[in-house]
């Protein structure tokens, strides 16, 4: 007669580490909601318990969520070189051990236009000194890079320079018929290229010492007609 025992032999598995993917690098616009995506990472065997998430390189922006799965963040206004942000994804598994990733996020600009703005209309006497103002012209941002001043209407004139934002030039004489108004226009160019246009209009008149209308002298201004 044999005897038999029974022997026990409990195996330990090892832990094997997970794999952090944070997804593709992206290309997006300026002022957009961008998802990040950390749903493929993986573990082989207990699973993941943690994903964490932090921003390595880039103007600072901040995430929705960055202990989510899928943290979004709003994606800020940038300049004409654009820019780009780096993201680490950290995934811890329930043994503990973790995985990093690194995802990039480079943002394009879009390049606003701006808005051309020549002044106000202006009546002024033959002969005078006037100024056009194209100060007020704005761009949203990346500022404008140049402005371009021509006549588009009336008595030619002369400007001290048709690429200043405030160029003045000598009012004409005024005849007996009535002179037609001087209207000008505005081009505005940004550093993008974009482009925007304003007119302004600039009537002149005559200034006449004897008014035959009036009783004891006088004087009047007549205005150019339209």
């Amino acid at each position: 007669m044999k005897d038999t025992d029974t022997t026990v032999v409990n195996v330990t598995g090892e832990n094997d580490p997970p794999t952090a993917d944070e997804g593709p690098d992206q290309n997006v616009d300026e002022e957009t909601t961008v998802r990040l995506d950390g749903s493929n990472s993986s573990d082989p065997d207990d699973g993941i318990e943690f994903h964490r998430w932090k921003q390595i390189a880039g103007t600072s922006v901040s995430l929705s969520d960055p202990e989510a799965v899928q943290p979004t963040l709003l994606v800020p206004r940038v300049g004409p070189d654009g820019d780009s942000f780096t993201f680490e994804l950290t995934v811890t598994d329930y043994g503990s051990l973790q995985s990093t990733d690194t995802a990039i996020i480079n943002v394009i600009w879009l390049n606003d236009p701006p808005a051309a703005n020549a002044g106000v209309d202006q009546t002024v006497l033959e002969k005078s000194a006037v100024t056009l103002d194209g100060s007020n012209s704005s761009d949203p941002d990346d500022g404008i890079a140049s402005y371009q001043w021509k006549q588009v209407a009336g008595k030619s004139v002369t400007f001290s320079d048709p690429t200043d934002d405030q160029p003045t030039f000598e009012a004409p004489s005024f005849d007996d018929s009535g002179d037609k108004p001087l209207i000008f226009e505005l081009i505005v160019t940004d550093d993008g290229g974009l482009q925007s246009s304003d007119s302004t209009t600039v009537s002149v008149s005559n200034f006449v010492k004897d008014n035959p209308g009036a009783s004891g002298g006088g004087c009047f201004i007549e205005t150019a007609a339209y």
